[in-house]
C-alpha cells in the first residue's frame, strides 16, 4: 500500500480495502439468500407431504395425550 509521509493510507489503498469489504459482504448475502430459498423450499415440501397425506414425520402422540394426568 503506498502511504503518505504522514502515515495515512492513500486513496487507492481505501478504494481497495473498500472493494474488498464489498466482495465479502456480498458473498455473505448470496450465502444468506442461498440458505433462505433452501429453507422455504424444505417447507414448502413438508407442506406438500402434510396434504398429501405421505408425512415422513408427523406426532408421536396426540396433543391430549402430551402430559400425565396429577394424582
Amino acid at each position: 500500500m503506498t502511504r503518505h509521509s504522514a502515515g495515512t493510507l492513500t486513496n487507492r489503498g481505501y478504494d481497495m480495502f473498500a472493494y474488498e469489504l464489498q466482495r465479502i459482504r456480498r458473498a455473505e448475502l448470496v450465502q444468506e439468500a442461498d440458505n433462505y430459498r433452501l429453507v422455504r423450499r424444505i417447507r414448502r415440501a413438508r407442506r406438500a407431504a402434510r396434504r398429501s397425506g405421505q408425512e415422513a414425520e408427523g406426532r408421536v402422540s396426540p396433543p391430549g395425550e402430551r402430559f400425565a394426568r396429577a394424582a
